[in-house]
């Protein structure tokens, strides 16, 4: 067992976005404390009898964990499955493209719109078109688009 004398639980995301919405609630993407990996969290606030805030109980996904499960999932011959923010930054997908860069020690993540992957960004680029900006979104809901991928030879 270890302690973590800087570590206060009710400043981490996943407390405080379950703490302001009253109810269960999604964190933002943030770095673990204590191994430093990109994480999700669900929370959900717990209350005393009359009322009062007593603190959040929350599970923890990491992004590898949610990107080795896209990975394994078949999806036709050539078919993947990528999770987005509204912002468009990448949360994880089912190819081995990282959702995030090391620049200089830290980590920036990868807005789906500058990906090294082609059919994301082919992806991305389909769904501004279609709804202009992600916040559109407030549904579920599915699409078919056609991309037209042309070989290079280098010749």
């Amino acid at each position: 067992m270890s302690s973590k004398p800087d570590y206060d639980p009710r400043q981490r995301p996943w407390y405080t976005a379950a703490a302001k919405e009253g109810k269960s609630a999604w964190s933002s993407i943030y770095v673990y404390f204590s191994s430093q990996k990109l994480a999700i969290s669900k929370g959900l606030p717990l209350y005393s009898a009359t009322g009062k805030l007593i603190g959040v109980t929350a599970v923890d996904l990491s992004l590898a964990q949610i990107d080795a499960f896209l990975q394994e999932l078949k999806i036709g011959k050539s078919g993947s499955v990528f999770l987005l923010e509204r912002s468009g930054d990448l949360i994880a997908d089912s190819t081995p493209h990282r959702p995030y860069d090391i620049q200089n020690g830290e980590i920036e993540r990868i807005n789906a719109k500058n990906s090294s992957n082609y059919l994301l960004r082919s992806t991305i680029g389909y769904l501004n078109a279609e709804v202009g900006d992600l916040n559109n979104l407030k549904v579920a809901q599915s699409s078919e688009f056609s991309i037209r991928a042309i070989a290079y030879s280098g010749k």
